[in-house]
């Protein structure tokens, strides 16, 4: 088990890393399935793309930001007021999903009218399927409130193994009944369905507290005031994530669209890697806050934001030397533009993985307002640069547009952090975005995968010869992943 919090968090972070990325090599064996399936065409894949598109968005909205606050809530509540967190967390959660099914389901029914009202063909194509809309989103709801849960719950393995065996589902059905059985659109959903069960099925059975479900509307109440700024947070980026895709539509065309969206596949599979450090850091920051263990906190906070750097960076540099072979591999040659882009596409990403651990420290500081504030200052720059810069840079123009806002709200909510009391490290920090521009610049003069390739060798060149990362904090990530270790806390 672990001896110290610095082996928890590793652990956690390898956990919930280790399964994002099976879940994501799981989804892209589903996407070739499901585009080369005989039963299924074009129109069919873009009807399943919009059902979940909606169930996510439907999974969002109804949820108040309870699963982006739960990790926090808990990790800072004693023990009792753990278990009624997590009990009301489910019972009133799931009143609320299943009325706003059982309405979904009453207008789908009983109101055939409102299939005329889309004046798009892709209306009428999609309104026959909507049935299958609240199963989607409902499912997806209390899996993810369960994996906020079991985050907060310090709870890794168990949270992993369900990501895990939902993503080996996901690939296994589809597999039997869509690709060998020939399934349509409805059974393709319906695995879908499954998985997602399965999923909060396994993470619900791991629950140590609260696995009983009460309305405790008061309890409910209280963590929804709190997750309200990260609710509309978790709706602007929604929008904001989808936005300029749309932009990237409106002013180069569809095709240009779709090669924008390939690009924007690798700085996904690295959004939500990165993104997985983030589980065990909220808990643990919030509950060395709750002690007053300020101290403590920022040394926390400045090894997670130095591990997020280091290995964000190393990432796109690896992803860039070898992009063309990568394209041409998972997609096709008729989608090679996106390399254009795509190194542009995965530091702005990275900026974003940095700003949200601030975005975290200030919600465990108690001011998730600041996050909310300055992400919409945010969006208001990716927009406004993405008009200016797209008819004259093309897809460039979106790669620049989105790196400069996302570089923004890192330095703002960084700016944030510090006015609050916790010391980030900025000559750290200035170091590897130095080391990185530097990198970046070589691996664009160069422009050849050699050259490339001298760029990520002089990115970790540097970083080891200033110490950042630390060689002792690699040792320490090695230590917490030692097979055997962090069982109990996992």
């Amino acid at each position: 088990m672990p001896t110290n919090r610095t082996q928890r968090f590793m652990r956690g972070a390898f956990l919930s890393g280790a399964s994002v990325f099976f879940s994501m090599v799981a989804l892209l064996a589903v996407g070739k399935m499901i585009t080369n399936a005989p039963a299924l065409d074009q129109a069919d894949v873009g009807v399943f793309m919009l059902l979940l598109l909606c169930a996510d968005f439907l999974n969002i909205a109804n949820n108040f930001g309870l699963w982006v606050a739960l990790p926090k809530l808990l990790g800072a509540a004693e023990p009792d007021r753990q278990r009624r967190i997590v009990r009301a967390a489910l019972g009133c959660q799931g009143v609320i999903s299943l009325a706003l099914a059982a309405a979904i389901l009453t207008a789908w029914r009983f109101f055939p009218g409102l299939r005329s009202l889309p004046d798009n063909p892709d209306g009428h194509t999609l309104f026959p399927y909507l049935w299958l809309l609240p199963p989607l989103f409902v499912a997806g709801t209390f899996r993810d409130n369960v994996m906020a849960a079991l985050a907060g719950l310090n709870r890794y393995g168990a949270r992993a193994w369900g990501i895990v065996a939902s993503a080996s589902l996901q690939v296994a059905l589809i597999l039997a009944f869509v690709w060998w059985g020939q399934g349509g659109l409805v059974t393709l959903s319906l695995c879908m369905l499954t998985a997602y069960g399965a999923a909060f099925l396994l993470m619900y059975m791991a629950l140590p507290v609260g696995r009983i479900p009460t309305l405790d509307w008061k309890a409910y109440r209280s963590s929804i005031r709190f997750s309200l700024p990260l609710y509309a947070n978790s709706l602007l980026n929604f929008f904001f994530q989808r936005f300029d895709s749309l932009m990237v539509a409106a002013f180069l065309g569809l095709d240009r669209a779709a090669v924008y969206e390939i690009a924007k596949r690798f700085p996904m599979l690295l959004s939500r890697t990165l993104g997985t450090l983030q589980v065990p850091f909220l808990p643990n920051l919030s509950e060395l806050l709750a002690r007053g263990q300020r101290a403590a906190a920022a040394r926390l906070l400045n090894q997670a934001l130095m591990l997020s750097v280091f290995f964000g960076y190393l990432g796109v540099l690896l992803v860039v030397t070898v992009q063309e072979p990568l394209v041409v591999f998972l997609f096709s040659p008729e989608y090679l533009d996106a390399t254009a882009v795509m190194g542009l596409l995965m530091t702005a990403i990275c900026l974003a993985v940095q700003a949200g651990l601030m975005g975290l420290t200030l919600i465990a500081l108690d001011r998730p307002g600041l996050v909310t504030r300055t992400n919409v200052i945010m969006a208001v720059i990716a927009v406004g640069l993405n008009a200016a810069l797209l008819p004259r840079l093309g897809l460039l123009g979106g790669g620049i547009s989105l790196t400069v806002a996302a570089g923004f709200s890192a330095v703002m909510q960084t700016i944030h952090v510090r006015r609050l009391g916790l010391a980030v490290d900025l000559l750290m920090l200035g170091k590897m975005q130095t080391f990185m521009a530097v990198a970046g610049v070589l691996a664009v003069i160069g422009g050849t995968p050699p050259w490339r390739g001298v760029a990520l060798v002089l990115f970790v060149g540097l970083s080891f010869s200033f110490n950042a990362p630390h060689p002792r904090e690699l040792l320490a990530l090695g230590a917490a992943l030692l097979p055997g270790r962090g069982r109990r806390n996992a």
